[in-house]
């Protein structure tokens, strides 16, 4: 906007979006910003709630994680973009095919305890998972050895550089 450049960073969050209720109160204070700066995206941004309520009132809770995951891979790929909205829904189904369906390939195996709480997921899974820290503003804490994460960029996929050092979009890197 003229002289005036507006730059959204990505801070580490404060809390870790678990259950469909956590989703919901993160996602209307979402929801208000956004339409507060773009007031033209409210339409989608209720459609995208509606879907993804959805979603989460289809399945059993013990889902619900795979939603969470769902709706971050759509949001990434959408990621602030012009060309693909929120409610694109049949650009996603290849997500919802890997994330959600029950013979996806993001289904990690969950150990459970004697009184039947799941406790935690197949390292080999993490191992695969990109890391968030890395691609964040503040960078992670641990190396790329010690990391039970990948430290690749969010964008290309490649390693050397986080996401906000990342030119793929356009078209340097």
């Amino acid at each position: 906007m003229g002289d005036t450049q507006i730059i959204f960073g990505a801070a580490e969050p404060k809390k870790k979006i678990q259950t469909a209720g956590d989703w919901t109160a993160a996602w209307y204070r979402t929801t208000r910003a956004t339409t507060f700066v773009f007031e033209y995206r409210n339409a989608e941004m209720q459609d995208y709630t509606e879907h993804i309520q959805g979603e989460f009132a289809s399945k059993i809770p013990s889902i619900h994680s795979r939603i969470i995951r769902y709706n971050a891979a759509i949001r990434e790929e959408v990621a602030g973009g012009q060309r693909i909205r929120l409610t694109d829904t049949s650009l996603f189904s290849h997500f919802y095919s890997a994330l959600v369906a029950p013979d996806s390939i993001e289904v990690a195996p969950i150990r459970r305890v004697t009184n039947g709480s799941p406790t935690s997921r197949n390292l080999s899974t993490a191992r695969n998972s990109i890391c968030n820290r890395f691609n964040s503003v503040t960078g992670c804490p641990s190396s790329d050895r010690d990391c039970k994460y990948r430290h690749v960029c969010k964008s290309c996929h490649k390693a050397g550089h986080p996401r906000i050092e990342c030119d793929s979009r356009s078209g340097k890197q």
